[in-house]
């Protein structure tokens, strides 16, 4: 059983070995419904258009920034690194991507007391039947299928400085 109280250091892992290890995600969910595309400044905050000072995504066909709702937006970047008038920027995924990589299974495993082979074996299983990619009908429309989710309550929402997980 995993030690009480370090579910969190468990899900790190878990999206350290999915993101790195698997290099699996759902990338059409994470550009159009997600804040993914979001370019972020080295100061932490998002980069914005000077002009209307909306969020900025970079398009990877176009080479550039653009507002996050233009409709001329050809296919939203979540991973690399771009300038924007001198200003060095990510998108948001790439930070994430960047920052989780410090959360290896085993490091998890000597907070949880869980192994990290047992860690890789759950996010693997988790994957697996995320079924990324696959699609339901349902009165003749076609629907991404995910059958597995995440529900996030006791003990991360009842712990110490619980309100971090959801930030």
């Amino acid at each position: 059983p995993i030690k009480p109280g370090t579910d969190g250091a468990f899900l790190l892992a878990m999206i350290n070995f999915i993101i790195h290890e698997l290099g699996i995600y759902d990338e059409e969910f994470l550009k159009k419904m997600t804040n993914s595309p979001y370019l972020v400044g080295t100061d932490g905050y998002f980069v914005r258009d000077e002009a209307t000072g909306k969020i900025l995504i970079w398009d990877s066909i176009d080479r550039r920034a653009k507002p996050h709702d233009d409709s001329t937006v050809k296919d939203y970047a979540l991973l690399g690194e771009y300038a924007h008038n001198g200003v060095a920027c990510r998108p948001s995924f790439q930070v994430l991507k960047d920052h989780i990589k410090q959360y290896t299974a085993e490091w998890a495993a000597a907070i949880t007391q869980v192994s990290p082979p047992t860690i890789r074996r759950i996010a693997r299983d988790f994957i697996d039947n995320a079924r990324i990619g696959s699609t339901i009908q349902i009165e003749g429309h076609s629907f991404p299928y995910r059958p597995v989710d995440l529900m996030i309550g006791r003990p991360l929402e009842a712990g110490m400085h619980c309100y971090q997980h959801y930030l």
